[in-house]
């Protein structure tokens, strides 16, 4: 009898043994029977068979005093046709950029002002929004890492980040393990700090569009604040230097009819930060710039080699310099946060 007893628990030990084993294939099934190379084999035929696409989501800027919060809209069809818009209410802001065969444009609503380049953006870098920008990194990077979700619904893919900020190195990219749409990316800095997050609400392939999708258009309508609108210029010092160098003097004058502060900083570059209320048209206008560039206030642009202007909480900035690299103008202008403005 107590030999009878033994074998039974030795065999129901066995059984459990058994039982987690088979849980554990069948979980591991379901996260994706494919190896990893036939799984970049499906995104890479996937990528060359996108003919179009419409995406919606949300996209964090994540900041260290407050995070911005905004409405992300994405149309593509091909060779290069793109229409992406911008939208924040907290920061009062609405932008759309259209890629048509006339060009790159920025529309401005709330200046009534649109911008016109001659460019191939969004190549070589991309953006985080932009399938197909998800799509190709996954692909370049031939030791990332893939990871699919314990239920199996998902497949997180850990890459590196190749994009204008230099500061952003990795990103987690997760798409759906059997479409392979995209549902959330994650993008990390050198100290893997989460620092722009979207999480895509909509995403549809293959698709239609009207016949003036990818037009400009003659009249928007600005977004309606949730902020009171600014008055006056207020300091908002960058918080970011390149090293070297020193801020060294500050002024406010009349400038083109309006208040406009000054700050000067020297060292190993010579730059200056403008500020001042932006001047809106009182007809659509269309200007012609160098190009395009993106920040974490919305995009900015190149108006000469030595010019970057853009557009924050009511504020229009343009940091003037002979001397910095680009990358280095856009970590200055991306370091100025509203909430951390001087009493």
């Amino acid at each position: 009898m107590i030999k009878f007893v033994k074998n039974m628990s030795r065999l129901k030990k066995v059984c459990g043994l058994l039982l987690s084993i088979l849980i554990f294939v069948m979980m591991f099934s379901g996260c994706g029977k494919d190896s990893p190379q036939d799984v970049k084999t499906g995104l890479q035929a996937k990528l060359n068979g996108l003919e179009s696409y419409r995406s919606e989501g949300e996209m964090i800027i994540h900041s260290p005093v407050k995070s911005t919060t905004y409405k992300v809209k994405v149309a593509f069809r091909k060779p290069h046709f793109y229409r992406i818009e911008l939208e924040s209410k907290d920061r009062a802001m609405r932008q759309t950029v259209i890629r048509n065969d006339e060009g790159v444009f920025l529309v401005t609503p709330n200046l009534n002002k649109t911008f016109r380049f001659q460019s191939n953006w969004p190549t070589p870098q991309g953006q985080v929004y932009l399938y197909q920008t998800l799509l190709s990194a996954i692909l370049s990077d031939s030791n990332g890492k893939i990871t699919p979700s314990e239920n199996g619904a998902d497949v997180k893919f850990s890459v590196m980040a190749k994009y204008p900020h230099h500061i952003l190195t990795s990103q987690n990219i997760v798409l759906d393990a059997k479409t392979y749409s995209p549902k959330i990316v994650e993008v990390l800095d050198e100290k893997s700090r989460s620092r722009i997050t979207v999480t895509f609400t909509k995403h549809e392939e293959n698709i239609s569009f009207a016949a003036d999708a990818f037009q400009v258009p003659t009249r928007t309508n600005p977004v309606t604040p949730q902020v009171t609108p600014k008055t006056t210029v207020s300091i908002h010092e960058p918080a970011y230097q390149p090293g070297g160098v020193a801020k060294y003097d500050e002024q406010t004058f009349e400038y083109g009819g309006k208040e406009t502060l000054v700050q000067r900083f020297a060292g190993s570059y010579d730059y200056s930060v403008w500020s001042s209320l932006p001047g809106v048209a009182t007809e659509p206008l269309t200007t012609v710039a160098e190009s395009l560039v993106d920040l974490d206030a919305g995009f900015g642009l190149m108006e000469s080699t030595d010019q970057l202007v853009w557009w924050q909480d009511g504020l229009e900035y343009r940091l003037h310099t002979s001397e910095l690299p680009i990358n280095e103008m856009i970590q200055v202008a991306d370091s100025i946060d509203v909430w951390s403005q001087k009493p």
